[in-house]
């Protein structure tokens, strides 16, 4: 048995050094006073002990307090970026099927142009509704008039910043 990191050699050469020390009529009360004192110190140990407890016990509902709210924090962060990223499919599902059609129009369109001979004067091919195709009397408007080759533009001067 150990007292204090004391084993009974070290405490019974302490109790006979204190009756040498002391005297036989004084050992009682030198007795009676170091045991009040540790019963004190116990005492204190064992307020120290509570108030320590209780204080960690706060902390513990306060961590799950706060932990609860984390979590109910997280499922509702968790049901929004669902919702979010469903209304983003459905958004771009739509967009998609849009530039599907307009891509297979412009293709249908690029294929009537490359198919056509040379000689041919281009009339437009509707690509969307909405788009007008210009009438006989202003197609030959539409052509460009030949243009004389000009000079290439100077070139500009690097931006300095």
């Amino acid at each position: 048995m150990q007292f204090l990191g004391v084993g009974w050699q070290e405490i019974l050469l302490i109790m006979v050094l204190m009756l040498v020390v002391v005297g036989p009529e004084r050992m009682p009360g030198v007795a009676y006073q170091i045991g009040r004192a540790v019963k004190t110190l116990q005492s204190y140990a064992r307020a120290v002990r509570s108030e320590f407890g209780d204080e960690i016990s706060y902390i513990e509902e306060q961590y799950k307090t706060v932990r609860g709210e984390i979590d109910e924090a997280r499922t509702s962060l968790r049901d929004e970026q669902t919702k979010f990223a469903a209304e983003m499919r459905e958004a771009t599902s739509s967009i998609e099927e849009e530039m599907q059609t307009f891509t297979a129009e412009a293709n249908a369109a690029i294929a009537a142009i490359e198919t056509m001979p040379d000689n041919t004067p281009a009339t437009p091919v509707p690509v969307a509704a909405g788009l007008f195709a210009p009438s006989e009397d202003t197609a030959g408007a539409l052509e460009a008039p030949p243009t004389a080759p000009t000079e290439p533009p100077a070139p500009k001067p690097p931006l300095l910043f």
